[in-house]
């Protein structure tokens, strides 16, 4: 099965090479050598990052939008439909260098048909932060511009539709309002607060 992918990994920044940096800086290099500074001057010429995520944080409304769209969450070792080899590598590297505290894999839609779903990866980091790892379809991807569009519309039929089911609830319990007066009545729990 061949799959659409968008990997989100930032290419790691490139440092200068050591020789560039003792060349260009060569009279402070010697200054550092005859003050017994080496350790120092080695940190300087062989920079090392450290905990840097080589993928970029989701601000807050990136994050509502995917949240939206991609509702159905589980995580990586719990998914069980297929994993595109490039989306599985990405994991496998946020997982060995411990980049987050939590990964997700969340789906558009049931996640059982693997033809018409769409995943993203999350990463949350030791803040909560959320970072986005790669997003993957067996069909074209959609744009994130058309996911914003979408996204109003999503929620507005999710609020419409948890109305809709307490007015059914509500109309259920007008038709059987003699039956709740009496549960009330015999000392029986019912779910509305009369005091």
């Amino acid at each position: 099965m061949k799959f659409n992918v968008e990997s989100y990994l930032i290419e790691e920044a490139q440092t200068e090479e050591s020789e560039e940096l003792y060349e260009e800086n060569k009279a402070s290099v010697e200054v550092l050598q005859k003050a017994g500074l080496d350790t120092l001057l080695d940190k300087i010429l062989h920079p090392v990052v450290e905990n840097v995520i080589p993928f970029n944080k989701l601000t807050e409304s990136e994050a509502r939008v995917y949240d939206i769209c991609y509702p159905h969450i589980t995580s990586p070792a719990k998914f069980s439909s297929a994993i595109p080899l490039q989306v599985a590598s990405l994991i496998a590297l946020c997982t060995t260098k411990k980049y987050f505290s939590s990964i997700s894999i969340n789906c558009d839609m049931d996640v059982s048909n693997i033809m018409l779903s769409s995943y993203i990866v999350i990463g949350k980091d030791k803040n909560s932060k959320e970072h986005l790892i790669a997003r993957w379809s067996a069909t074209p991807l959609v744009p994130y511009t058309v996911l914003v569009e979408e996204a109003p519309l999503l929620v507005k039929k999710k609020i419409e539709s948890k109305i809709r089911a307490s007015l059914k609830e509500k109309e259920r319990d007008l038709e059987e309002l003699d039956t709740l007066v009496e549960k009330y009545l015999k000392g029986d729990y019912i779910s509305y607060w009369l005091r």
